[in-house]
């Protein structure tokens, strides 16, 4: 008897659940932008780089930037752009970096 039971309720579950979707008209969503979608809009890269670390990000008496992070970030902006320079620095601590990526 409970045999018969679940199979009638599987069997209404099923059938609802076909009604439904058949009578949903939703249209169809246009996929979201990437983040590379996001970035070549834009037409720049934005880098957090800590800025007081020689060697890796510093920032000099003249507001220009050096170290391994700014070259990744030159080459980066080199490849999606084919411009070296079209690179925005932001000074940001290690603690700071993901909260910004939410921005």
């Amino acid at each position: 008897m409970q045999k018969w039971l679940y199979l009638l309720l599987t069997i209404l579950l099923f059938s609802t659940y076909l009604t439904n979707s058949e009578n949903s008209q939703s249209e169809p969503t246009p996929p979201a932008k990437s983040c590379l979608d996001v970035v070549k809009n834009r037409g720049k890269l934005i880098c957090g780089v800590e800025g007081l670390i020689l060697g890796f990000s510093y920032v000099d008496q003249n507001d220009n930037y050096s170290g391994i992070d700014i070259d990744i970030c030159k080459a980066v902006a080199a490849a999606l752009f084919d411009d070296p320079t079209a690179v925005e620095y932001r000074n940001l601590d290690s603690t700071e970096r993901f909260l910004a990526l939410n921005r």
